[in-house]
């Protein structure tokens, strides 16, 4: 959704101070080696300032860039808006996303089969007891300095479905289970020295799907 406002007041009521959002500029000609690519905008990340001012960051760049009084860039940009999506329309994508890994990395083929059917039934049907069906995932991580050799054997024991496991230090103890001949893996994130904490399966070496806490 796209919003042009009228006055710096309604800017204000729209966006906090060190609130962060996207905007587009005005439209100009652009042409390339004598080819005309027609009306091209710019798009930025900005920040609200303060009362008065707006920081738009330059292009790739996190913290550089300058500062717009309020007026002058209401007048230059179109404030860009993120549609919120419901919550089923939510669900829905995680759980394409969920199958779309599955189908890629060749894992947990019985939990593709059953998460599919979970979608084809839809939102309103799912069975809102089991965990797994909320499609909650995050990213396998193995800490600072063991994160991408950790991912780099995980991959090539997936690529050739060769039995791997591996248990590392990272805040929690993290560890890592693959079985090729029942194409299973397992991910699980335990208090130090406890045994008990969060349980997910891996949908392949970066992303996890929870299960449940124990």
């Amino acid at each position: 959704m796209k919003i042009k406002f009228e006055s710096a007041n309604d800017f204000c009521e729209k966006f906090a101070v060190n609130e962060r959002f996207n905007a587009e500029g005005q439209t100009w000609s652009v042409s390339y080696g004598g080819i005309d690519l027609g009306n091209v905008k710019a798009k930025v990340r900005c920040c609200r300032w303060d009362d008065s001012k707006v920081f738009v960051f330059k292009p790739k760049s996190k913290k550089w860039g300058c500062l717009w009084p309020i007026n002058d860039f209401i007048s230059y940009f179109t404030v860009v808006v993120p549609e919120q999506k419901s919550e089923a329309e939510q669900w829905e994508k995680r759980m394409k996303n969920v199958i779309k890994r599955l189908e890629k990395s060749g894992l947990w083929p019985d939990v593709k089969a059953e998460l599919e059917s979970v979608l084809a039934a839809g939102y309103e049907n799912r069975d809102k007891s089991r965990d797994i069906y909320q499609c909650k995932t995050k990213s396998i991580y193995f800490g600072k300095f063991n994160n991408d050799i950790e991912k780099y054997e995980i991959a090539d024991a997936l690529a050739n479905e060769r039995p791997y496991y591996t248990r590392v230090q990272a805040g929690y103890d993290v560890s890592f289970q693959y079985d090729p001949k029942t194409k299973h893996a397992w991910y699980s994130e335990e208090y130090r020295g406890c045994g008990n904490g969060h349980y997910y399966i891996a949908l392949d070496a970066n992303m996890a799907l929870f299960v449940e806490d124990d």
